[in-house]
């Protein structure tokens, strides 16, 4: 059996884990559903676009939006692993 994250094997996730994957999930697409929302205002006051360059300058700032979103959760993450590396070590 293959999940979400292309991994295969027989144990269920631990619930807390489950739970975890679910919240980043529903986090993740309300930053798309998002992003889109804020690239269609984007384009809503360029009347002179056509459909085909309307559609591609969405597409491409939904995928910058998207990139910036990833890029700074990363930021995030390794910023809360090296603080629990530096609370871990003292304490």
């Amino acid at each position: 059996m293959t999940d979400a994250a292309g991994r295969t094997g027989e144990e269920p996730l631990a619930p807390a884990h489950l739970a975890d994957q679910v919240e980043g999930y529903l986090l993740w697409q309300a930053r798309i559903a998002e992003a889109e929302e804020r690239a269609r205002a984007f384009t809503e006051p360029l009347p002179w676009l056509t459909t085909t360059q309307r559609e591609e300058i969405e597409a491409h700032y939904v995928r910058d939006s998207l990139t910036r979103a990833r890029a700074d959760l990363q930021r995030v993450a390794d910023r809360c692993r090296a603080l629990r590396g530096e609370y871990e070590e003292r304490y």
